[in-house]
């Protein structure tokens, strides 16, 4: 019973989505979990500087999405980008075991996306960012 959980484990957190064709009958839906060792290795960030590419055969390429210096560290995302920093943290504990600590999860703006923010309610103009150190909501107009 240790050992089968223990595999799991390892799969549920080393191993990669392979989504089908959006015009299968699957609605795009996933389909599998690809254990590519290699990639698996690689270090998560919310602002990662690689994409991954998987085929209709399951090959997985890791392309460049931003210039990389000789030596650089390479990234991947291990979740969603379009999720905010809460959905992202809480998908990375729950999937991955672990929490982000990158510079888009550490900025209450998500490096000026505002992703998480929301209307303020005291200006209607400015966006309310949440600072989880404080714990407070900060406006970018009216703070």
């Amino acid at each position: 019973g240790e050992l089968i959980q223990r595999v799991c484990g390892i799969l549920d957190v080393n191993t990669f989505e392979i989504r089908g064709d959006v015009d299968s009958s699957q609605n795009g839906s996933n389909l599998a979990r690809g254990l590519y060792p290699k990639t698996s290795l690689m270090v998560h960030n919310c602002v990662p500087n690689t994409l991954l590419s998987i085929d209709g055969v399951g090959n997985l390429r890791v392309f460049t999405s931003a210039p990389v210096r000789m030596g650089e560290m390479l990234f991947i995302n291990f979740t969603r980008s379009l999720f905010g920093t809460f959905e992202r943290q809480t998908h990375l504990r729950q999937g991955k075991y672990f929490t982000c600590y990158c510079r888009r999860c550490k900025d209450p703006t998500e490096l000026g996306t505002h992703l998480s923010s929301i209307k303020c309610t005291e200006c209607d103009e400015g966006l309310c960012s949440f600072y989880p150190s404080e714990p407070r909501w900060e406006c970018n107009k009216c703070r």
